[in-house]
């Protein structure tokens, strides 16, 4: 109990300054309570306001000592802090030196000059050897398969747009993907043509898949209409294999 009651008298007395600065008008920064607090006599030290001009407003710390000084012997400067050790040191504790953070360039086991090039310097056509799986029917460079994907995909759109009555004019993927916001809604409707990827059902049984071309490609997502307007027979609209040559 001893050691809370400077605490309690601190209270206390800042509870009868703080009063008396509102009674006046004056506001004080928490520099400004300190020093009032270490006053003895705090009141009369405001009192002192009128002599240099000072009514209301912001008490700064300069016009505060100046308040000190005209008081004189009324006020001595400070009170006297008690302050008493509440514990003793078992072994003391050394302070954590600063870590020099560097950088990933600067770490000394690594360094660019360890390199015979950068990877933007190599070049990118890619030789395909053979299919670590052993499930890979095709081989030959990369721009090879390129050509092959593309010319299979335009004979694939020049059939369907001869062959069927599409609603409006295909377009490309990548820009249905650009342009995704002016097709929100079932009145809007969009066509494109491409080679489906890893088709799919999700548990309500509703058909998920990704649509292909030179561009781009979309995710796509075909609902299964539910009562009399199902159609068993129209369901399965997507087979996974190689087509035929």
């Amino acid at each position: 109990m001893e050691g809370r009651l400077p605490l309690m008298f601190m209270t206390a007395e800042w509870g009868m300054i703080s009063q008396e600065l509102m009674k006046r008008g004056i506001l004080v920064t928490t520099g400004v309570k300190e020093r009032l607090l270490a006053l003895r006599n705090p009141i009369e030290v405001l009192d002192q306001g009128g002599k240099i001009g000072f009514e209301r407003g912001m008490l700064s710390i300069d016009v505060l000592n100046e308040m000190v000084d005209l008081a004189g012997n009324t006020a001595p400067n400070e009170v006297e802090k008690i302050r008493q050790p509440i514990g003793r040191t078992i072994a003391p504790v050394n302070e954590p030196e600063p870590v020099k953070i560097q950088y990933r360039n600067n770490l000394p086991d690594w360094s660019e000059k360890d390199f015979s090039g950068m990877a933007t310097d190599v070049d990118n056509d890619i030789l395909i050897h053979y299919d670590i799986t052993g499930n890979s029917t095709t081989e030959g460079k990369m721009g090879h398969i390129q050509a092959c994907f593309n010319d299979r995909l335009e004979s694939i759109r020049k059939m369907i747009v001869k062959n069927s009555r599409l609603p409006r004019k295909p377009q490309e993927i990548g820009r249905l993907n650009i342009e995704y916001q002016r097709y929100q809604g079932y009145e809007n409707l969009a066509v494109a043509i491409g080679l489906v990827n890893d088709p799919r059902h999700t548990k309500n049984g509703h058909l998920m898949f990704g649509l292909e071309d030179e561009t781009g490609e979309m995710n796509c997502l075909l609902t299964i209409r539910q009562g009399d307007d199902r159609d068993r027979m129209h369901e399965q609209v997507v087979e996974a294999g190689l087509m035929p040559d």
